[in-house]
């Protein structure tokens, strides 16, 4: 591949080709995309994903599914709500790149309801929009001094989205050059530090997964049809990771290894519904009573040293919404100690107001630490946790994490994202169609159309 960066991953998406892929890659898209349609269906479930479906399909006609619902919507819009309802419980897979199966999953499900195309080359579009919108996003990822005045995730997501819509489409390189400079003319701005942390409740938006996707569509469509896009979009002291508001672009890093190294193989499951930043957290709670035989009613104080940003906006004890309580640290601490399944389940809204959470969390102390604070800046954005758990009779149990359960240092299993699935498909779909569709996707590769997946991914 030659040329500048935005050209060099136009002939990645117009080259890349499934049996180049590796089976570890392949195996693994097959259970991220698993576990992005189970979301799915958990975020369905909510208020966020309920209100948002009811709100579009009011101005939206079309032909198109959603997951998990029954309503019928235009692509544009159903790429929009299949992403949302994916991160809707913040339950979604993560990496350093942000919540990208969520915008690539929202955008894939949508078109297929007008492209019907095989396993294979559904699996290589989400393979090819998940490389390319994670090198965008690590590539001008900002500095932490910047990321203290502005970041965000569904910004950079919109060029895993066009280059995943492209390459379902099978557009041209001209056609992908095009549909890449519209799409990122088109980019949500990074709103991260505007979710309304001094001015709860916390935006329903949060991580703008779902622009990208609607977003990715519009573009791939608009190219196809001869629309003109800047050509040049990722490239230069202009380029978009300037737009984006970051301060430092590591050009190498957007192509190098292109179609060899592959990003998703990073990338993690999600073990609790809510925030990434608060997971080691939980998982040391939890390990730490497990081990020791405690109960809540044992419990002192617990105190937490991690991220500085945990300590400044994560700390309310009390949440408004179900967006407040994915990022308050106390709140789910209290449901990991009294034993309440993650899930849709976390976000029922009597908890938030339970006086026993509330007694729980107000025992949640946390710290900033900068060693936690170096390791996620200027490492590998890795997210780590120290726990001291202090019983009511002076007794100290205390863990650490490196990193969350569900990372590649830490792996879960097979059979636990399955399970993580069935929990939050079953509800929705009905036993029968929820293990079926199961089985469908993680043998999709074997199938010539994806054309079962409409009915398979509608509620019962």
């Amino acid at each position: 591949m030659s040329g500048p960066a935005t050209e060099k991953i136009a002939d990645y998406i117009t080259g890349a080709s499934f049996s180049d892929l590796p089976d570890e890659v392949v195996r693994k898209a097959k259970f991220w995309l698993l576990d992005s349609i189970g979301c799915g269906f958990g975020g369905s479930q909510s208020a966020l994903g309920q209100t948002a479906v009811s709100a579009l399909a009011n101005i939206s006609s079309g032909n198109a599914g959603v997951l998990g619902c029954s309503e019928k919507v235009s692509v544009g819009t159903s790429a929009f709500l299949n992403a949302m309802l994916i991160n809707a419980l913040d339950y979604d897979d993560s990496s350093a790149a942000g919540h990208l199966s969520s915008t690539l999953v929202g955008t894939l499900l949508a078109m297929r309801e007008q492209t019907d195309v095989s396993g294979r080359h559904l699996l290589l579009s989400y393979i090819t929009g998940y490389e390319v919108g994670a090198r965008v996003a690590k590539a001008g990822w900002p500095s932490a001094e910047r990321f203290a005045e502005v970041w965000g995730l569904g910004t950079n997501q919109t060029f895993g989205a066009v280059a995943a819509a492209a390459k379902l489409r099978g557009l041209s390189k001209l056609q992908t050059l095009n549909a890449l400079g519209i799409a990122g003319a088109g980019a949500p701005v990074p709103s991260g530090q505007k979710w309304g942390w001094d001015n709860r409740p916390l935006t329903w938006v949060k991580d703008a997964v779902a622009m990208p996707a609607q977003i990715g569509i519009v573009s791939t469509t608009l190219a196809e049809s001869g629309f003109l896009g800047c050509r040049d979009i990722l490239d230069g002291p202009q380029g978009f990771w300037r737009m984006a508001a970051s301060d430092r672009c590591d050009f190498d890093l957007l192509t190098r290894g292109l179609g060899s190294d592959y990003f998703i193989m990073d990338a993690s499951i999600k073990t609790w519904s809510c925030c990434w930043f608060i997971h080691p957290t939980l998982d040391i709670v939890k390990s730490i009573v497990r081990d020791n035989g405690l109960t809540h009613q044992d419990i002192a104080q617990i105190d937490v040293w991690s991220l500085t940003d945990l300590s400044e906006m994560f700390t309310a004890i009390e949440p408004e919404e179900l967006v407040d309580a994915q990022f308050s640290l106390p709140y789910c601490v209290a449901l990991v100690l009294l034993g309440i399944p993650t899930g849709p389940g976390w976000f029922n809204r009597d908890l938030f107001h339970d006086e026993t959470v509330l007694s729980i969390g107000a025992r949640v102390k946390i710290h900033p630490d900068s060693r936690s604070d170096d390791i996620f800046h200027n490492e590998d954005r890795r997210i780590t946790a120290r726990v001291v758990i202090t019983t009511n009779s002076g007794a100290r149990f205390e863990g650490s994490a490196p990193a969350p359960r569900g990372t590649p240092m830490i792996p879960v299993s097979d059979e636990e994202i399955t399970e993580k699935y069935l929990a939050m498909a079953i509800p929705v779909t009905g036993p029968e169609k929820a293990r079926a569709l199961k089985d469908f996707v993680l043998a999709l590769e074997t199938h010539d159309s994806v054309a079962a997946l409409s009915e398979l991914t509608a509620a019962q």
